[in-house]
């Protein structure tokens, strides 16, 4: 496992280790303040307020910072559960409608929704009906993903006090599964939200070791709720083949891996056998994965390759259309026509070579 004085004070907070208690109560005693700030940074005050005395950890020095914080969450919370309702209350349409991450976790892991703290609500409908009640914001949404490197597959809009909602017809981390048809097995009513479903435990494991490794483990709440998907009781064996049927294992495996090594989830035997059982192109996909997951910091070139493979687009017309841009955003870009010489100029030449340049700058004050 990765040194402990490698991670944050947040995921030292929430990982399933036994190192972990120890350093945070170093850190405790030797910087307070920058432990508050890296708690309250990742919204983790309230957690922390009931689990530091659990890990026999004095809250004392950094009690008053935390409790004030935790005021506000307490505030976000209220706000998300308000939107939570309208939302509810709009799913009565009777369109399928799935509240996933945070927002549902909140409510099904945790013994009080403040302990999760999340900064939106994700709500995954079917494509059709979602084009149906935002046409205008799919049809924008469209034409934002012919300009925009890495598409997006959801919406956002604010409803009730500024709560942000983004309605999502599939993930934007996987390249075979995501739709709400893959959510829907096994799932259950959400408590108190009788017009939306909530993902069963296997689906919500998948989705938080893929939100893992997008985020490339930055996340704390990702490897808690692991940790509380654990506790309720996982088929390891059947969660594997599902991952398999559904062309992700080496996605997951790789988010898994990199979660037991930096948190401690999942039964080490578990780890290494689905690991272990990896092949071919899989386990080189793995590996590549759980490299960037555990890396300080990505190159540039490499943090391109790390989206591709997540989203499932291939690298090499990625890296061709991302040098040479659409004809759109050249025209954008000089105000010239496609008619005009000087257009093709900047398309083929100025443009290409500008971007190119960025690359290599910015890939150099990364390194």
């Amino acid at each position: 496992m990765r040194d402990p004085r490698q991670l944050s004070p947040a995921l030292l907070l929430v990982a399933q280790r036994s190192d972990a208690a120890d350093e945070l109560r170093h850190r405790l005693e030797q910087q307070p303040q920058a432990v508050a700030q890296g708690l309250i940074g990742k919204g983790l005050a309230t957690y922390a307020l009931a689990r530091l005395p659990e890990m026999d950890i004095d809250p004392a020095p950094i009690q008053a910072s935390l409790a004030q914080a935790a005021l506000i969450e307490l505030g976000w919370t209220a706000k998300r559960k308000l939107a939570l309702a309208e939302v509810n209350r709009l799913a009565a349409d009777g369109r399928p409608r799935m509240v996933f991450k945070g927002a549902a976790t909140s409510i099904l892991l945790y013994p009080q929704e403040t302990w999760r703290w999340s900064g939106d609500i994700d709500v995954m409908m079917h494509e059709d009906d979602l084009t149906k009640l935002h046409p205008a914001a799919m049809a924008s949404l469209r034409a934002k993903q012919q300009e925009i490197p890495f598409p997006e597959h959801h919406i956002e809009r604010q409803i009730v006090m500024g709560t942000a909602v983004e309605l999502h017809y599939r993930l934007e981390f996987a390249p075979t599964w995501g739709a709400l048809s893959d959510l829907l097995p096994n799932a259950r009513p959400c408590p108190g939200l009788p017009n939306l479903l909530a993902p069963a435990a296997d689906t919500a494991c998948t989705l938080a070791l893929l939100h893992l490794l997008k985020h490339r483990g930055s996340m704390p709440f990702d490897f808690l709720d692991l940790a509380l998907i654990e506790e309720s009781g996982l088929n390891w064996t059947q969660l594997a083949e599902n991952w398999r049927d559904a062309g992700i294992a080496a996605y997951t495996i790789a988010g898994l891996a990199a979660a037991h090594e930096l948190a401690g989830i999942g039964p080490a035997d578990v780890v290494e056998t689905l690991w272990n059982g990896l092949r071919g192109s899989d386990a080189t996909c793995a590996r590549f994965l759980r490299q960037c997951v555990l890396a300080d910091a990505l190159p540039r070139l490499r943090s391109y390759r790390f989206e591709c493979l997540l989203m499932g687009i291939p690298f090499g017309r990625f890296c061709l259309r991302t040098f040479l841009g659409t004809r759109a955003a050249t025209q954008r870009l000089t105000g010239y026509a496609p008619r005009d010489p000087r257009f093709w100029l900047a398309h083929c030449l100025a443009l290409p070579c500008r971007r190119l340049w960025r690359l290599g700058t910015q890939g150099r004050r990364q390194q």
